[in-house]
């Protein structure tokens, strides 16, 4: 939903495990058909410049398996290598399906697709080895790999202090995780790629629906989905409440162009906006109204149409202000306005100091 950007020095840190990533894939493919390899061929022809302890570590361990991986894809026939070549440059410009108009388009790889064929297979499970387990709390990749100063874990990258707020939820970064927005399963190739991993609170992405933000037949596969890094939603909705007849408030999502309707409606639903916001809707009008009523009895201020306005307007400038720095702000913000221009809730308002005056005066006797 907002825009985060990754730390510079994480984010080249990282690509250069993603640039190992495609060595490997590469020397793997150039190799003729029935091919074969081992720990040598690591060293000496994929990962000349690797640190040799990492390469034998990563050699032996998987109890075999990552080493039947690399010999399936080895011995596969120049059309399945030249398909698995094509597939990793795809889905490493998944930038430009973002683009206006869009620059690119990537083929259906769903799980049907990576279970079809051995070397399918292998090579995904390949993939998603360098995710887990080398980039988990348990392995990291050392310094020799990425140039810097420690090991690289994936908490390095979902701790962002730069990033203030959930980029899903505007919410509280309480127990941060990473997210695959594209999710790894079917794009094993950019499962390590720091664009397609967006620190999040673990609250967001657990509710995250497993929906895929894209549509495969599309001619612009992603024109109905926001991207948090690419395609920010920022500024592009509007919060509408609703007062029914028992005055009882719902909250809806509303596209500020008529052309992104679809990108607002699939926001919501893939993070489950409406009801994390909207939970507390009520309770957090009456604390609107007790805020405000206070504030003007501590300024000493009588309680009017006019006063109650301009203590409403100074507060949702604040928030405005604050809005993707501070937790939830984008939603206080519209809920200011929102009562600001709601005449029966000023009303309220002004019944609440009137009743709190009260309240304080019998105390005084």
């Amino acid at each position: 939903m907002l825009h985060p950007v990754p730390d510079s020095s994480l984010r080249r840190r990282l690509m250069r495990i993603v640039v190992i990533q495609r060595k490997l894939v590469r020397a793997l493919c150039a190799l003729p058909a029935g091919s074969t390899v081992d720990q040598e061929w690591l060293s000496s022809t994929a990962w000349p410049r690797v640190d040799a302890d990492w390469i034998r570590r990563f050699w032996e361990n998987e109890n075999g398996r990552r080493q039947a991986w690399l010999n399936t894809i080895a011995a596969a026939n120049a059309s399945a290598k030249r398909e698995l070549n094509e597939i990793m440059d795809e889905q490493h410009r998944f930038k430009k399906l973002y683009c206006i108009p869009p620059e690119h388009r990537l083929r259906q790889t769903d799980s049907t697709f990576w279970k079809a064929t051995p070397v399918r297979k292998a090579m995904r499970h390949l993939m998603l080895d360098f995710y887990n387990p080398w980039f988990y709390e348990s392995a990291g990749y050392p310094s020799t790999l990425h140039g810097g100063g420690d090991v690289l874990k994936r908490k390095h990258l979902a701790r962002d202090p730069l990033l203030p707020v959930c980029p899903f939820s505007d919410g509280t970064m309480q127990r941060p995780q990473l997210d695959h927005f594209l999710p790894k399963e079917s794009f094993p190739f950019i499962c390590l790629h720091p664009d397609n991993l967006i620190p999040s609170s673990s609250d967001a992405n657990m509710n995250k629906s497993t929906v895929l933000p894209l549509d495969w037949t599309a001619a612009h596969q992603t024109s109905k989905w926001f991207h948090p890094r690419w395609r920010s939603a920022h500024d592009r909705f509007l919060l509408r409440f609703d007062e029914k007849s028992d005055r009882l408030l719902t909250l809806k999502f509303e596209a500020v162009d008529a052309i992104e309707k679809e990108r607002v409606a699939n926001l919501d639903k893939m993070f489950g906006l409406t009801k994390f916001w909207g939970t507390t809707l009520d309770v957090d009008i009456q604390n609107v109204q007790k805020e405000v009523a206070d504030l003007l009895r501590d300024d000493d201020i009588s309680a009017t149409e006019n006063s109650v306005r301009k203590q409403l307007e100074k507060l949702h400038r604040q928030y405005a202000r604050r809005a993707g720095y501070r937790p939830k702000h984008i939603y206080y913000a519209a809920l200011y306005e929102f009562v600001l221009n709601t005449n029966s809730l000023i009303t309220d308002i002004i019944k609440q100091y009137q009743e709190d005056a009260l309240k304080h005066e019998a105390l005084a006797e």
